[in-house]
């Protein structure tokens, strides 16, 4: 596999940089630090495995956007593909996309979307380990694995070959069979009980069983009880219904008797008032003459009264007709100035609505202006704040000052904070396991001492005799290793507590750090308020310019008008009065009332009001008198009709009175036969209470029994399942057992370590071979250390340390021993990628490695190489070089 071509946009520090490299030879990108060097390989590690090691993917967009792209082109034999990788933020959170293309008939079409990071590797040949232990050769990093002592290599091939994951998974079998077993002697100790359980479960149950017998025997006894009683019952209220019914009848009676009394007071007073319609008949007839006169004169008093109301009305038409005449004079006089004023308002109007305008628009902009200072007056209040978080934060850790100067950087720290709580947990997580199994084998070992101490003559395992000096000699093993254990506990217990003071105060920093990102997301955000406001109080500002012309002409224009208004006030005045008035019809009636006035004269004379009203006041006493006998004698037919009715009801209730005093029974002999059906019901509820509480007690006896059952129920059955978890355990240990036989030191990784032990020098002394240096062979200990077979002319073999080569032999066995990792690792990558591999080189060194990657190119060790350096020695034995500026890339022609 080679690489072809780099397409970046939003990636870092880079806008939109597109890079191709050689397919065979050396491609080489030349810059300052901070140039963006290193970005390009971080886009080719993105590209092939979707991550970097900056952990959060938002951090690999560029600052300012929302979106970065990374396509990487490459070529796997003869078919070439592409991988396009999206980052898309929205708000704070990231996402991302991926999609792997082939190139089919000059055009790439997608070739897979899902599973991108199980399938891209699988097309590849590479996985990130190998890709970072083998293709991509870090800052200073050629000779770093030749540097280490053998120890310190030893771990880094084992890591290389994941035998720590082995061991890993050793270690945890190891202790989940160790937890296993003391579970299983806990389960074994706890279940001896169960033939006890057994036999106290089967008396409670025949103790139930003889119970719920006597309960149904005495529920029999109760049912026949309580019939009885309700047939008692029936009966005794059968009789309070006969008594009730028998009050009735008599009460009926005695209301009878009442209601006969309050009607014949009736007809004694409807007698007494026919006697008084009688006597007003013979008075009736002189009253009606004196009422007819009465009526004659109050209709020459009416005739009176009409004229001299119409000698007023008159009055009143004859002034209302001068004035009409001085009405139309003055809208006459005031015509042509009240036109004018009317034209003035209608102007004044216009000018008014458009001030009325600006006032609205003079009141948004105070609106607008306070908002400003609100969102001023709550920034101070936001800063305060944050002011105060960073201080608290400051006690926690200083590197959080930056904060103050870059706030962004919240977000960032956020991050760091969660990764380091969530390490201190897993940690305290591995103290508390640890402390745990140490519990357990402490206890262990307590338990043999106690057992040592009292074990006399042969040993229980071996059956020999212990002789006292051994049993003494056993005992103090025990007790140091006791004694170990405690202080490994006591260490444990003190790294405990020191990892939750730190993991509670980076728990508290946490939660201060969210506070701080959700007080300057809310700054912000009133940033963006201010920033919108300030522009409508701008474009408000313009358009009250525009409107000040309409101010100083409004004032104007009200100044006329103060001068014509008291015209156009008396036009107006004139106008409605005139409006509500008719000339021709206050003349006509002016005519109709001194004809009527005429026609009063010849009616009534010369006789006047008061010598009538004296006349009228006499008769209209007689007229009331007329009246109320009048009223008296109408009610005649009614009393009678009333008498009658009166007089046949009383008649009715005498003959009910008779029919119904017969059915009255004897009231002693009904509360006699009450009070003995009361006594024999109350004896009955008292026995059928007994029996209730009886069986309440008893049926009470059969719950708590019933309980009992159960817990012993649940007690028996978490002993057989006890039984059966101890098998199943068992079982498991076994298995865990031969996990640990078949990962540990004498299996698989034994395996591992022979293979790499025999292959990783065969394949580095191939490719160091190569380069023609005088050494015959590369040799690894069983330590991983590293020495070669260099010529002599004695007969016995001379191997020489790593340390006593030269320079340039150094680097060519650094990287002959990467390559020879990689293909340990079944590698199918044909290129390398060395960042900055002249930093820490004095220049002898430099031109070494300059002639090494010249010598891989010409002897074709490897397709494909990219350097990325500040180094400019490299470009002489370079195919391609680019050079890079503030995340721009330049090809040199």
């Amino acid at each position: 596999m080679i690489l072809k071509k780099l397409t970046l946009e939003n990636f870092l520090a880079h806008r939109r940089t597109e890079v191709e490299f050689s397919e065979k030879g050396i491609t080489v990108f030349i810059g300052d630090n901070g140039a963006g060097k290193s970005s390009i390989i971080e886009g080719i590690t993105y590209g092939l495995f979707g991550r970097t090691e900056r952990g959060n993917i938002a951090d690999l967009i560029s600052w300012g956007r929302n979106r970065a792209v990374v396509r990487l082109e490459f070529k796997k034999g003869q078919q070439e593909y592409m991988v396009e990788r999206i980052i898309s933020l929205r708000g704070k959170k990231a996402s991302a996309s991926s999609t792997v293309y082939i190139k089919k008939k000059g055009s790439y079409i997608p070739y897979y979307q899902k599973n991108i990071s199980k399938e891209l590797p699988r097309l590849t040949g590479l996985t990130y380990k190998t890709f970072t232990t083998s293709v991509l050769v870090k800052q200073g990093d050629i000779e770093g694995l030749l540097d280490l002592p053998p120890k310190k290599r030893a771990e880094v091939f084992e890591e290389i070959l994941d035998m720590s994951v082995y061991q890993l998974i050793v270690e945890q079998s190891a202790q989940k069979r160790r937890e296993l077993q003391a579970s299983v002697e806990a389960l074994k100790t706890a279940s001896a009980g169960r033939k006890e359980v057994e036999e106290e479960l089967g008396k409670v149950k025949e103790e139930i069983s003889r119970l719920e017998k006597e309960v149904e025997k005495l529920s029999q006894k109760l049912k026949e009880e309580e019939e009885k009683l309700e047939k008692g019952k029936a009966d005794y209220e059968k009789l309070l219904k006969e008594k009730e019914e028998n009050l009735k009848i008599k009460s009926s009676v005695e209301g009878w008797k009442k209601l006969i009394q309050s009607l014949t007071g009736q007809i004694n007073e409807k007698t007494g008032m026919l006697e008084r319609i009688k006597q007003a008949e013979k008075e009736l007839p002189p009253l009606e003459k004196a009422v007819e006169e009465l009526s004659l004169l109050e209709k020459k008093l009416e005739s009176l009264k009409e004229k001299q109301l119409l000698a007023e009305k008159l009055k009143s038409l004859t002034e209302k007709l001068e004035q009409i005449g001085e009405k139309e004079k003055q809208v006459e006089e005031n015509r042509e100035k009240a036109e004018r004023y009317l034209q003035g308002e209608k102007l004044l109007k216009e000018l008014k609505e458009k001030v009325k305008a600006g006032e609205k628009l003079k009141g948004e902009k105070a609106g607008l202006e306070n908002q400003i200072k609100g969102i001023n007056q709550k920034q101070e209040k936001l800063l305060e704040a944050l002011s105060q978080v960073l201080q608290n934060l400051l006690k926690i850790k200083k590197s959080y000052l930056i904060l103050k100067e870059n706030p962004l950087m919240v977000s960032q720290f956020i991050q760091n904070n969660r990764e380091k709580v969530e390490n201190l947990k897993e940690e305290l997580n591995r103290i508390k396991e640890k402390k745990g199994r140490l519990k357990g084998e402490g206890e262990a070992l307590k338990k043999r001492l106690e057992n040592l101490s009292g074990m006399e003559g042969s040993c229980p395992t071996c059956s020999r005799p212990i002789e006292e000096h051994t049993r003494q000699e056993l005992k103090r093993e025990l007790e140091e290793e006791l004694s170990k254990k405690r202080e490994e506990y006591k260490q444990l217990n003190d790294r405990e507590k020191e990892v939750e003071r730190e993991l509670a105060r980076e728990e508290k920093a946490g939660e201060l750090l969210k506070k701080y990102e959700e007080l300057y997301g809310r700054y912000r955000e009133l940033e963006e308020q201010k920033r919108e406001v300030k522009s409508k109080l701008s474009a408000l500002e313009n358009r009250l310019a525009k409107l000040e012309e309409a101010y100083s002409r409004e004032k104007e224009v009200e100044k006329e008008l103060s001068s014509l208004k008291e015209a156009y006030q008396l036009f107006i005045e004139g106008e409605r009065f005139l409006k509500g008035t008719d000339r021709k019809k206050v003349e006509k009636e002016i005519g109709k009332i001194n004809a009527r006035l005429e026609e009063l004269s010849r009616q009534t004379g010369k006789e006047e009001e008061k010598t009538l009203q004296e006349k009228i006041k006499k008769l209209k006493e007689k007229e009331k008198r007329y009246i109320n006998l009048k009223g008296l004698i109408s009610e005649k037919e009614n009393v009678e009709r009333e008498l009658k009715r009166l007089t046949e009801e009383v008649k009715q209730l005498e003959s009910k009175i008779n029919e119904t005093i017969p059915l009255i029974k004897d009231e002693e002999r009904i509360e006699e036969q009450l009070a003995e059906l009361k006594e024999k019901l109350k004896k009955e509820s008292e026995s059928i209470k007994s029996l209730s509480e009886h069986v309440s007690r008893l049926k009470s006896e059969i719950g708590r029994l019933q309980g009992k059952k159960e817990t012993l129920e649940r007690e028996l059955e978490k002993l057989l399942q006890a039984e059966k978890k101890v098998a199943q355990m068992e079982e498991k240990i076994e298995k865990y057992k031969k996990v640990e036989t078949a990962l540990g030191h004498g299996g698989i990784q034994k395996v591992i370590r022979e293979n790499a032990l025999y292959e990783l020098p065969r394949i580095t002394n191939l490719i160091f071979s190569i380069f023609g240096f005088p050494f015959q062979q590369v040799r690894f200990s069983e330590n991983f250390d590293i020495s070669l077979l260099a010529p002599t002319v004695e007969r016995t073999d001379r191997y020489v340390p790593v340390s006593s080569l030269s320079g340039g032999q150094r680097v060519a066995l650094g990287l002959a021993l990467r390559m020879a990792i990689g293909r340990f690792l079944s590698s199918k990558a044909n290129f390398l990628i060395l960042d900055e591999p002249t930093v820490h080189l004095d220049q002898q060194r430099r031109t070494d490695l300059v002639n090494i990657l010249i010598g891989m190119k010409e002897k074709n060790l490897v397709n494909q190489l990219i350097l990325v350096t500040h180094d400019t020695e490299v470009e002489d034995g370079a195919d391609s070089i680019y050079y890079v500026e503030k995340g721009t890339v330049k090809p040199v022609s």
